[in-house]
C-alpha cells in the first residue's frame, strides 16, 4: 500500500459508496427514446432481440418486464397456491419482496445465509421445508453467485419451484442461472450493473407456465412514457452528485455543514417502488423507450472491462485490515456489486472514516433481514456467528406442518445487516484513493482496540 498518496488524511474522497454504472451520454440516449416513435412491429423486433441476449437450451423462454417485483407477482398471479402456503426464501432480502408474498396470502419463511459464501446450507433449506412449502427463493446479493446446485436437488427432490434472484449479480452473459432453476430473474434498475435505470428479465423453465405469465402480463397498463422520462431526469441529478467528482465532494461538503445524509437521500430517490399501494405500482408493461434501452446498454456490455472493474475490489481485499471481514470472501464467483465489510462497530467505524475523508455508508441498499414469524430478536454475538460459519445454522427438521420457525432464526444474516459498512471501492477510484481508503481503515481499527481496551481497563 502507498501511504504517500498524494491526498493528504482527512481530505474528502470525492467517491460514495454507491454509484450508477452509467454515463451521462446513456441517460441522454435513453431520453431521446422517450421521443421516439414505436409501433408494435418495432416492439415486438425489440423484445425479441432482448430475450434472444437471455436465451440458453434449458431457458427458451424470456420475458422481458417493467421490475422483478412485477415477475414475482407474476408468477404468484399464475400459480395461485393455496392461502397459507409456504414460500422459503434467503434470509437476507428486500422487504417488497415479503409484502408480495403476502399479498398473495402465503407465508414467508426464511432460512438463513452464510456470511462467507453468501450461501444457503442445504441441510438449513430442509430444515424449514414443511408439507405447506411450496417454492423456494434465494438472492445471490452483492454481486456474490453462491452454489446452487444442491439447493435445487432439494427442492426437487420436494417438488417445489425453484426461483433463483440474480437481481443483484449480472455479470455479463457468461453466467446466466443454472440451467435447473425454475425462474430467474435479472434486474436492471438504476444502481445495477448495466443499468438501464429500469426494467427486468424473467426467465422461466415451464412452456405453459411462460404463457400464462406473458398472457396475464399483457394484460397490464403501459408504463408511463413521462414516467420514465421523470425518472431518467431524476437519475440525471443523481449520476451528477454520486459519480462526477468534483460535484460530489461539494456534496459531501454541504451535506456536513447542514448534517444531512446525502447518500440516503441519494438511495431514497432511487427507489422505484413507495410504500403504498405495491401491487398497483408494479403491475405495469415496460415501455417500448424502457425496452429500447435495456436493450442497447445490454448489447453494449462489455465483458473485459467489467473483469477489470472487479481488479480494484480485489486490490482492496489483499490490502484489508485483518479485522475487517470481506462479506462473501469465499462465495462462488466474488464479483463486487458493492463492497462490503464487516467491522465490530460500524457506526463508530463510519464516523471515524468520515473523519479521515471516506464516505462509507451503512445501509446503501433495501436489503434487510427477514425474520421469522412471531420470533423474539436477539441480540447476536461474535462468537455466535464464529461457531456457525462452519456448519450448518439450524439442525431441527421440521417433518411436519406445525413446526415451529424460532428454532431457525437467522443469526449469520442478522449478524451481517447488523454489522456491514459499505465502502466507496468501485471502477471510479482511482488506486491512489484506494490506496489511501485502505490506510483510513487501519487507522479506524487502531482506534477501536484502543477504545476498546479503555473500556476493558474501566471494568
Amino acid at each position: 500500500m502507498n501511504e504517500s498518496s498524494d491526498a493528504e488524511l482527512g481530505e474528502i474522497i470525492p467517491y460514495g459508496s454507491i454509484y450508477i454504472d452509467c454515463n451521462a451520454s446513456d441517460i441522454v440516449l435513453a431520453t431521446r427514446r422517450c421521443f421516439t416513435r414505436y409501433n408494435d412491429s418495432d416492439r415486438r423486433e425489440i423484445i425479441t432481440e432482448l430475450s434472444s441476449l437471455f436465451q440458453s437450451p434449458h431457458h427458451t423462454n424470456v420475458l422481458p418486464c417493467f421490475s422483478v417485483r412485477t415477475g414475482l407477482d407474476l408468477f404468484l398471479e399464475c400459480k395461485k397456491f393455496p392461502p397459507d402456503s409456504e414460500i422459503i426464501l434467503s434470509a437476507i432480502n428486500i422487504p417488497d419482496i415479503v409484502r408480495i408474498i403476502r399479498h398473495h396470502g402465503l407465508k414467508p419463511v426464511p432460512v438463513d445465509i452464510n456470511i462467507d459464501t453468501i450461501g444457503v446450507d442445504p441441510r438449513d433449506l430442509e430444515s424449514v421445508i414443511t408439507n405447506r412449502t411450496v417454492a423456494v427463493i434465494v438472492a445471490h446479493i452483492f454481486g456474490k453467485w453462491m452454489d446452487v446446485a444442491h439447493l435445487i436437488a432439494v427442492a426437487q427432490h420436494h417438488r417445489l419451484v425453484f426461483i433463483e434472484d440474480c437481481a443483484e449479480a449480472f455479470s455479463g452473459f457468461e453466467r446466466m442461472g443454472h440451467p435447473e432453476s425454475d425462474l430467474i430473474f435479472f434486474s436492471f434498475g438504476t444502481i445495477k450493473v448495466c443499468t438501464a435505470f429500469g426494467g427486468a428479465i424473467v426467465k422461466i423453465k415451464d412452456d405453459f407456465l411462460y404463457e400464462q405469465m406473458e398472457k396475464v402480463y399483457a394484460t397490464y397498463p403501459m408504463y408511463g412514457t413521462r414516467e420514465y422520462l421523470a425518472k431518467l431526469q431524476k437519475c440525471l441529478f443523481i449520476h451528477n452528485m454520486l459519480n462526477v467528482p468534483c460535484i460530489m465532494k461539494c456534496s459531501i461538503e454541504l451535506a456536513r455543514l447542514f448534517n444531512v445524509d446525502h447518500q440516503k437521500m441519494a438511495v431514497n430517490m432511487m427507489r422505484g417502488f413507495t410504500s403504498g399501494d405495491l401491487t398497483t405500482s408494479l403491475r405495469k408493461q415496460a415501455n417500448t423507450s424502457l425496452l429500447a434501452t435495456m436493450l442497447a446498454r445490454l448489447k453494449q456490455f462489455d465483458q473485459q472491462k467489467h473483469e477489470k472493474s472487479q481488479e480494484k475490489a480485489n486490490y482492496v481485499v489483499m490490502r484489508l485490515p485483518p479485522e475487517m471481514k470481506v462479506v462473501g470472501a469465499a462465495a462462488r464467483n466474488k464479483d463486487f456489486w458493492l463492497f462490503p465489510v464487516l467491522t465490530e462497530s460500524p457506526k463508530f467505524a463510519i464516523t471515524m472514516l468520515k473523519k479521515l475523508g471516506v464516505d462509507a455508508y451503512i445501509g446503501s441498499t433495501q436489503l434487510d433481514v427477514i425474520y421469522p414469524d412471531d420470533c423474539q430478536i436477539p441480540e447476536v454475538a461474535i462468537d455466535e456467528i464464529e461457531g456457525e460459519s462452519s456448519h450448518s445454522s439450524s439442525s431441527v427438521v421440521s417433518d411436519d406442518s406445525d413446526s415451529s420457525t424460532s428454532s431457525h432464526f437467522p443469526l449469520q444474516g442478522k449478524y451481517l445487516m447488523d454489522h456491514v459498512i459499505y465502502l466507496p471501492v468501485h471502477k471510479n477510484v482511482p488506486y491512489k484513493l484506494l490506496d489511501k481508503i485502505c490506510l483510513a481503515l487501519y487507522m479506524v481499527v487502531t482506534k477501536q482496540k484502543i477504545k476498546a481496551s479503555a473500556s476493558r481497563a474501566k471494568l
